[in-house]
């Protein structure tokens, strides 16, 4: 069966594989590259049970702000010297060899001392990376919602000016058009009309490099670092993530202190996550299960109460212990959130094909995408868990109601997506025409 290049609201390019462990290796919970990352927004942690890539040059690295997001690894290592950039930290300025949009090649070696009252956002990409042509489209937009309201985008690539030109010429793929204009309304435009209204910028000496990404320890493009109106560094991330972050920035309601605190909670998680997987890996199944359990004792906030039970239920679908099902079921009845119950379902999906699962897993995980369509989704997210369904569906031998799902996903889904779920219907349909024929 072939997997589809999946990850949130952005698209990178390349194939993605299925990173399975070996026979006595803790898997990958199946949450493959770029559209399906949808699915692991709120299951981020299921990565710590393998390396989920992208393609041969990308990976999803987990971002500052708690989320994973498609992005390109860069191979940078922080200098020893001087402290890490953070939030709270000033703002080193800018000093910018050429910027290019506009206008083109001046003026040369400028330096950006951040003005008081006013909000920059810092962003690193290259035009080799997926992940950061795909973000253009938002970005461009929120540089559009935010005009004349003293902010400021400011794009830095570390290549020529040649090269960023070159790339700035071409015409922009229409599916990436689709995420800010109805299809209606597309035209053909360039990448230079596209990001007009934000500045793209050209810093071959990587002076602006070396300040921002490798001081605070970044190895991934694109990040974005948001840059307040007092001069201090208030978020670093992702800019799929930017929006809710960037309005409460402008709109003075941002609580850096409340951001550093559930970053502090992110790493505590992550410490836990790396422990469980350290014992798992040395098949020390009760360890694991402990630690979950001891961290779920002292757990008082309801959120953090969730993402540990999500974490026990990896570890007991992985060892097929008996005790999944009732908190599946639990998570299932508790959770409004479509994110957590699609990816609840295609994890069971992924593992029930690997190795059969129990059929009340099966038919909980049904459950769930079916709960999951009733919330209010967009079209594309909802395109994805109907296609989780039919895969389900198939599964139990219900051919032609998931080939019924399959043809409404794609009808719902963008041309992109729709691409991409077509592989999949057509296996539906042989399956079912070659058990018409036996029968």
């Amino acid at each position: 069966m072939q997997e589809m290049n999946r990850g949130g609201n952005l698209a990178a390019t390349g194939e993605t594989r299925d990173n399975r462990g070996g026979a006595n290796q803790p898997t990958a919970f199946y949450f493959p590259g770029e559209l399906r990352m949808d699915r692991i927004l709120r299951w981020a942690f299921i990565a710590f049970f393998g390396t989920l890539t992208v393609n041969t040059t990308q990976t999803l690295a987990e971002s500052p702000s708690g989320a994973s997001a498609p992005t390109v690894k860069l191979k940078t290592a922080r200098s020893s010297e001087g402290p890490l950039l953070t939030i709270g930290s000033k703002a080193p300025p800018l000093d910018i060899e050429f910027w290019l949009n506009p206008p083109t090649g001046a003026p040369k070696n400028l330096k950006v001392n951040f003005e008081p009252d006013h909000v920059v956002v810092v962003e690193f990409w290259a035009t080799w990376c997926g992940p950061c042509i795909s973000s253009m489209p938002h970005i461009a937009d929120l540089q559009k919602q935010y005009a004349g309201k003293k902010v400021s985008i400011v794009s830095i690539s570390a290549e020529d000016q040649a090269t960023i030109d070159t790339f700035l010429a071409q015409n922009v793929p229409l599916d990436l058009l689709q995420q800010i204009e109805p299809p209606a309304d597309i035209a053909p435009i360039t990448f230079r009309k596209l990001t007009s209204g934000y500045r793209i910028t050209s810093d071959t000496d990587q002076s602006s490099q070396r300040d921002y990404m490798e001081a605070s320890a970044q190895d991934g493009i694109p990040t974005a670092f948001i840059v307040g109106k007092s001069g201090l560094i208030e978020w670093i991330g992702h800019p799929a993530e930017l929006d809710d972050v960037l309005k409460d920035v402008v709109e003075n309601k941002w609580n850096r202190e409340a951001y550093q605190q559930k970053l502090e909670a992110k790493k505590q998680l992550q410490k836990l996550q790396q422990e469980v997987l350290a014992a798992l890996k040395q098949k020390q199944p009760n360890s694991a299960k402990q630690l979950i359990e001891s961290a779920l004792a002292s757990a008082q906030d309801p959120a953090r109460v969730q993402e540990l039970k999500q974490l026990q239920l990896q570890v007991l679908l992985f060892l097929r212990d008996a005790s999944a099902t009732e908190l599946a079921g639990d998570i299932i009845d508790g959770s409004k959130d479509a994110n957590v119950l699609d990816g609840l379902a295609w994890t069971i999906y992924k593992l029930n094909q690997e190795k059969p699962l129990s059929p009340e897993l099966v038919d909980l995980a049904v459950g769930s995408s079916n709960k999951a369509l009733q919330l209010g989704v967009d079209p594309n997210k909802k395109s994805l868990i109907r296609d989780t369904l039919a895969h389900l569906l198939a599964g139990k031998g219900e051919l032609e109601k998931a080939i019924a799902l399959q043809k409404e996903a794609i009808k719902g889904a963008t041309p992109q997506m729709a691409e991409q779920l077509a592989p999949f219907l057509q296996e539906l349909q042989a399956q079912f025409n070659s058990r018409e024929k036996t029968n």
